[in-house]
Formats: structure tokens, C-alpha cells, sequence
């Protein structure tokens, strides 16, 4: 074989596994974020799919090392048609054109967002998510949305999608029907509500917005002027005027920490644009702070192909390069430093191996509990209680049905909180989808204290009842009651004692009933649990001992 040959199939071996991994080429691209977060998303138009194939880009401040988004190894390509995308402080929310919102997470996980149709019959003109904090803002035309009440709503055009007029999900029952022509939607926690814009905006004919800490700025366009105005503490400001540049072709508002920003996607010719960024001076005025750069030219971008947002205090461009990649690039917004473009890859890392401290954390006390309490009571573990007569050591079966019953209790009392703090919960049918949310670090950091409640309302439960009638309701449905081990009734110290070590066993998970059940059913020969032998009480039933049981006879079954 020639030389040359060799070359030739030596460049086909490498260029295939290239070819194969783009085959995936984008043909509309969005970027957006919030204070710590950045998100891209790129959609691709396929001949054998009917919506486009979607690879969603994340970057954020605990990504270090990391120059531009890379893909999510818990995140794998999506179809739909995207109409917006916003980023709020704990999500990316996207809103697709089959009037539904899916929220997605930087752990990977996704889910529906709170029901869309309940509220408006139509899409948002335009939407955005908090930069600080979990909210989501959208604007709609005020006809368009469903009026909050259970009664059907007076003769009105009727669409294949418009919803039934009896389920007006996400919106407060109370909330009246905003006066102007436009309004705004304000989700919070799962729930929709509505806030009224501002009287001169009627007459807008298109719309942008962004958010940060609860502060609003509501940009529109009314002929070539483009005006804003700031909702802050339920009142609208008198409006401002941007820009009156009549070759402003696109726009992309967001916010840092000092002030609102505004890019201006300004004419520059053959179908180019060139971005321009704004923002308000000490006096409020908007001025503009200069023009975005790629090394020493000013930043050209087809309208078409590209997308800008303010992510994390930056200025941050998506645009589709050459072959339908995806590239991205950012810069300051005082423009002093130009932008400079990397393409995304589309290697998907490989899930890592999730260390959790705090089930190791667990485990570890556990054991510790376990080893001391082996240590210092080895003659209770193996010794024989002498009980009352008619009197035996609870069955394993009993004692377990009977925590069931005494746990019901705190989990009714913390059951409404939980919907109330975590209602994004609410709206997941699914329970495979409900333990995806469960498992993301930010529902998991929210649900602790509200486990936690739940553990000490069912310890106190029991101390509560084991101090009046030595029994809890669940132990007296199944017959069974604590004694102190010398056959007498227990004395408050000791019921202390056992339902402290109840709540620390129950509250570290797992280890601690798998413990607990190992001690009843295998290691201590009167089936007491680790409080029960640092309290030096027992569980007991109505029975007859082993001892005076009669022994088996050797008569058959016929006799």
C-alpha cells in the first residue's frame, strides 16, 4: 500500500467519528440567565422529526474552570419549539409553542411547569425570568386571560386550545380582571398572579422584560421610540425614553447588580446587526455605554442566528457559526474588552459518581450509637428480663405497624406546609417525576427543615402519650404498652430518654431503621430497641412465655 493511500484512509478514520457526532446542526439558538447562572439552547430542524431537536448549554458560578456552557450529563436532547426562555435564580424556564412551560435545572432534572391554560388562552408577548431570585414574569394581552372565577365566562370566541373555563389553575381566586390592554403575570412558587401595566403602554406594539430582586422594567416600542418604565413595590414609574433610533432592528433588556441594561441589535447593513448597549445614568437618563467588539471590529451578527442576554453581570452572545454549531461569547457591558467566541461542544460528560456526605454522615453516627450502646449494655442485650406474669416482649410485626400509626400524625401537620413552601410539588402527577424534583439539591435543602418537623412532632407525640397512659395510640390499637424492665410503670426520666434516642434514630434516615430493626429482630434477645436499653424499658404485649407454652405434640394432623 502507497504512502498516499495510507494518508487517504487515515484522514477517513478520523473523520468519521467527526462527521458522526454533527449530524446535529442548529438552526435557531437562545441564550439567557440570571445572577449565577447561564443557559443556551439550540434547536435543530430534522427531516424525521416533526419538532426540532433541542441541546440545552449550562454554565454557572460552581462551574469551575469552565470558559464557555457545556451540555448536562442528566440532561439529554429534547424536542419542541421553544417561544421563550428565561432564567431565573433557580431554573431555566421555557415556554414552547403548545402553551406549556417545562423548568429545567442545573442537576438535570425537568419537569412541567404550573399549568399555563388555566390562566391566559394565548401566548405571553414576552417573558423573563428573575436575575435574584424564583419568579417568572410575562406579559400578555389583558383579553386574552381567563377571568378568575368558576363560573363559565360570557359568549367569546373559542379555539381547539382554549381551555375549560371551570379550571382556572395558578391564578388567586380573588385577583380582578387588570383595566389596561395589556398585563402582566407574575409566577411565584408555582402559582400565577396579576399585575396591571401601565396606562401609556397601550399603545405599544411590541414588548421585552427583565427583573431582578423583585424590581421590574417593562420595555416597549411605540412607533420608533422605545420607552420603559420600572414596577417597584406595586407602583409603576412614568416612563423613560431608550432610544428613538430608528434602526433599532432587535432588542435584549436584562440586568446587573447596579442597573437595568439594554442591547440594541442596531442596523449595519447586508443584513447585519451591530449591538449596542445601553443603560440609565445618575440621573436616570439612558445613555449608551458603547458598542460590542470581536477583537478590533465591532461584533456583526445575522439577526436570524444569534441571541445576547445578561448572564451572571455580563454581556453574553450565542450565535450559530459555520456548519450549524453553536458558539458563545461574552464580555462586560461597558464593552470594554472584546468578545471572543468558542464553539459549544456536543460531548455530553459522563454522569460523575455522587458522593453524599450527609448519607455517609448518618451511616457513621449509626454505627457510633450502635457501638456504645453494644459496649455499655451488653448484659441487657444477652440477659433475660424477668416480666410480670401474662406479660411477653412485643413482636417485631406490632411495634412496626404500630409506628405507621403514631407518625400519621406529623406527617398530616407537615403536609400543607410542605404544599405551601414547595407548591411547584403540587403540579407533578407523575411519581417518577416527583422523586427527580424530590432528589434536586434546591427541593432538598427546602424539604429539611420541614423533615426535621416532622421527626420531633412524632417524637413528642409519643413522649406525650407514653407520660400519660404509658402507651401510644398506635401501641394500644396493636395491645401493646412500655414497663420500666424491672416490670413497673416507667418513670418520666425514662421516657424522656427513649423518645430522644427515638427522634436522633428516625432523623438519620435509613441507618438509623436499619439499625433499629436489626436490634429488635436479631441482637437483643427482648426485642428492645436503642432507646429502650439506654432507658432500661421494654415493650410488651399480653401473652404467655416461651417457657409455660405447651410443647408440640408428635400426633399427625389425623390424630
Amino acid at each position: 500500500m502507497n504512502c498516499s493511500r495510507r494518508i487517504a484512509l487515515f484522514a477517513c478514520f478520523v473523520a468519521l467519528p467527526a462527521a458522526q457526532g454533527q449530524t446535529w446542526h442548529a438552526s435557531r439558538v437562545w441564550v439567557t440567565g440570571a445572577d449565577h447562572h447561564t443557559w443556551v439552547i439550540g434547536a435543530a430542524d430534522t427531516a424525521d422529526k416533526v419538532l426540532p431537536e433541542l441541546q440545552i448549554w449550562y454554565m454557572g458560578e460552581a462551574s469551575p474552570g469552565l470558559l464557555a456552557p457545556s451540555l448536562l450529563a442528566a440532561l439529554p436532547p429534547l424536542t419542541g419549539n421553544p417561544l421563550f426562555a428565561g432564567a431565573d435564580e433557580s431554573a431555566l424556564r421555557v415556554f414552547f409553542s403548545d402553551l406549556t412551560q417545562y423548568d429545567y435545572r442545573p442537576a438535570g432534572a425537568h419537569a412541567p411547569g404550573p399549568p399555563w391554560r388555566g390562566v391566559c388562552r394565548k401566548p405571553p408577548l414576552a417573558w423573563c425570568g428573575d436575575a435574584a431570585e424564583e419568579s417568572v414574569w410575562a406579559v400578555v394581552i389583558g383579553e386574552h386571560l381567563v377571568p378568575p372565577t368558576t363560573q363559565p365566562p360570557a359568549e367569546e370566541e373559542s379555539d381547539e386550545d382554549e381551555p375549560a373555563a371551570d379550571s382556572p389553575a395558578g391564578a388567586p381566586a380573588a385577583a380582578s380582571m387588570p383595566t389596561a390592554r395589556y398585563a402582566l403575570l407574575h409566577q411565584r412558587r408555582g402559582v400565577w398572579a396579576r399585575v396591571g401595566a401601565p396606562d401609556e403602554a397601550d399603545e405599544a406594539e411590541q414588548f421585552w422584560l427583565a427583573a431582578r430582586a423583585g424590581e421590574v422594567y417593562l420595555f416597549w416600542m411605540e412607533g420608533k421610540v422605545l420607552r420603559v418604565s420600572t414596577l417597584k413595590d406595586a407602583q409603576w414609574s412614568a416612563p423613560k425614553v431608550v432610544t428613538a433610533d430608528a434602526a433599532v432592528r432587535l432588542a435584549w433588556p436584562g440586568v446587573t447588580e447596579a442597573h437595568a441594561v439594554m442591547v440594541l441589535g442596531v442596523d449595519a447593513g447586508n443584513d447585519r446587526i451591530n449591538l449596542h448597549i445601553l443603560a440609565p445614568g445618575t440621573d436616570g437618563e439612558w445613555t449608551r455605554l458603547g458598542v460590542a467588539r470581536e477583537n478590533e471590529d465591532y461584533l456583526s451578527l445575522d439577526p436570524l442566528r444569534s441571541s445576547v442576554a445578561i448572564c451572571r453581570g455580563r454581556l453574553s452572545v450565542a450565535r450559530i457559526g459555520a456548519g450549524g454549531a453553536v458558539e458563545y461569547g461574552e464580555g462586560d457591558t461597558a464593552t470594554r474588552e472584546p468578545i471572543r467566541f468558542v464553539p459549544l461542544s456536543l460531548r455530553r460528560p459522563d454522569p460523575e459518581m455522587s458522593s453524599d456526605w450527609g448519607d455517609s454522615l448518618s451511616l457513621a453516627m449509626a454505627l457510633m450509637i450502635l457501638t456504645v450502646v453494644m459496649w455499655t449494655r451488653r448484659q441487657q442485650l444477652t440477659g433475660e428480663i424477668v416480666l410480670p406474669e401474662g406479660l411477653v416482649p412485643s413482636a417485631v410485626w406490632r411495634r412496626i405497624m404500630a409506628t405507621f400509626i403514631d407518625i400519621a400524625p406529623a406527617v398530616l401537620i407537615v403536609v400543607p406546609f410542605v404544599a405551601r413552601s414547595i407548591p411547584e410539588l403540587s403540579h407533578i402527577g407523575d411519581l417518577r417525576d416527583l422523586q427527580t424534583r424530590i432528589d434536586e439539591p434546591v427541593i432538598k435543602q427546602r424539604l429539611v427543615p420541614l423533615q426535621f418537623a416532622t421527626v420531633v412532632i412524632y417524637g413528642l407525640w409519643c413522649m406525650i402519650w407514653e407520660m400519660v397512659i404509658s402507651t401510644t395510640p398506635g401501641k394500644y390499637f396493636f395491645g401493646c404498652r412500655v414497663l420500666s424492665v424491672t416490670g413497673d410503670r416507667p418513670r418520666p426520666r425514662q421516657i424522656v430518654v427513649r423518645n430522644i434516642v427515638r427522634t436522633i434514630m428516625v432523623g438519620i434516615g435509613s441507618p438509623g431503621l436499619i439499625i433499629t430493626l436489626m436490634m429488635m429482630g436479631m441482637l437483643s434477645r427482648n426485642r428492645q430497641r436503642v432507646g429502650d436499653l439506654m432507658a432500661g424499658t421494654i415493650v410488651v404485649e399480653d401473652g404467655m412465655p416461651e417457657e409455660q407454652q405447651p410443647p408440640p405434640t408428635d400426633e399427625g394432623p389425623f390424630g
